[in-house]
């Protein structure tokens, strides 16, 4: 008959040479150590009693839990939800790809049955957004010219402010009714860039057509 490995118990052994008591205090708590008798938490500034793996019962919770018995970094709100609208936008995606022919044809069928609404909301954004508007048809024109390039959805705001809301040919306030001119025209191989981008009245546009952009500030009287 075999007796338990550990000194002073003469139950009789079961497995890796230990009797029933200290093989579970080994499974339990990775020690045969009994815990009336251990010490302190081995964790630097913890004074309480060891439980399992000589830790008190908070580190070794951490332990099993997050594989250190360092407490966790605590995330702030604003990373929080950072965290929380990347895994969100990662779902939503995943659940697009997986479904992406049947949710295109329930929008699609979605506005067939409510086209006035759908043509009522568009107008109201097109009237509000008149700018953007702009730009995105002079982008769409440039494009069916060039056949590449685009400006920006700001653009608008941006030369009426460099502009001072000023013509830069004839120096007239630009009212709601102004043109989007390309200042070397696609015509002679301008580019449909931001940088080649200006507001003219539409006087202005309508004489400067096509023409190259010296030639024609030269015909209006300017020394360049």
């Amino acid at each position: 008959m075999r007796f338990c490995s550990i000194h002073g118990c003469e139950r009789s052994a079961h497995a890796r040479e230990l009797c029933s008591t200290h093989l579970s205090r080994l499974y339990v708590r990775g020690s045969t150590d009994d815990p009336q008798r251990q010490g302190p938490c081995l964790v630097d500034g913890c004074n309480r009693k060891a439980k399992a793996r000589n830790l008190c019962a908070t580190h070794v919770t951490r332990f099993y839990r997050h594989g250190e018995t360092t407490p966790p970094v605590r995330l702030g709100a604003d990373e929080r939800r950072k965290r929380r609208r990347v895994q969100q936008k990662r779902i939503f995606k995943n659940y697009y790809d997986k479904n992406k022919r049947e949710l295109l044809n329930r929008g699609a069928e979605w506005r067939r049955e409510n086209s006035e609404r759908v043509r009522r909301k568009n107008n109201e954004w097109k009237a509000s957004n008149k700018e953007r508007v702009r730009a995105h048809r002079a982008s769409r024109e440039g494009k069916k010219r060039s056949g590449e390039g685009r400006i920006s959805a700001d653009l608008v705001r941006r030369l009426f402010i460099l502009q001072r809301r000023r013509c830069p040919v004839c120096r007239e306030k630009l009212g709601g009714n102004y043109h989007i001119d390309h200042i070397k025209p696609l015509a002679i191989g301008g580019p449909h860039r931001d940088d080649n981008i200006q507001l003219l009245c539409p006087p202005c546009n309508m004489q400067k057509h096509a023409k190259d952009p010296i030639a024609f500030m030269q015909q209006r009287g300017f020394l360049l």
